[in-house]
């Protein structure tokens, strides 16, 4: 994914090694307030006008499922 911010000149807009710890949208201003867990474990409140989860398959949510479900 950092390939693809570079490519297209996004990276400072996005945070890697991040995790969202909870969204809430607010119908009255349009903008998504999130929790977000850096590497180091701090957990911060950011307003945002734009938020894009980029999960899937290989979201750590998914892999942990998948782990306790393979055991």
């Amino acid at each position: 994914m950092q390939i693809v911010a570079q490519k297209y000149g996004v990276e400072p807009l996005i945070k890697l090694s991040h995790t969202v710890k909870g969204a809430a949208y607010d119908d009255a201003t349009g903008e998504w307030t999130l929790q977000v867990q850096d590497a180091e474990g701090v957990v911060r409140s950011e307003v945002v006008s734009v938020y894009i989860p980029a999960t899937g398959v290989l979201s750590y949510a998914f892999l942990s499922l998948l782990l306790r479900t393979l055991r």
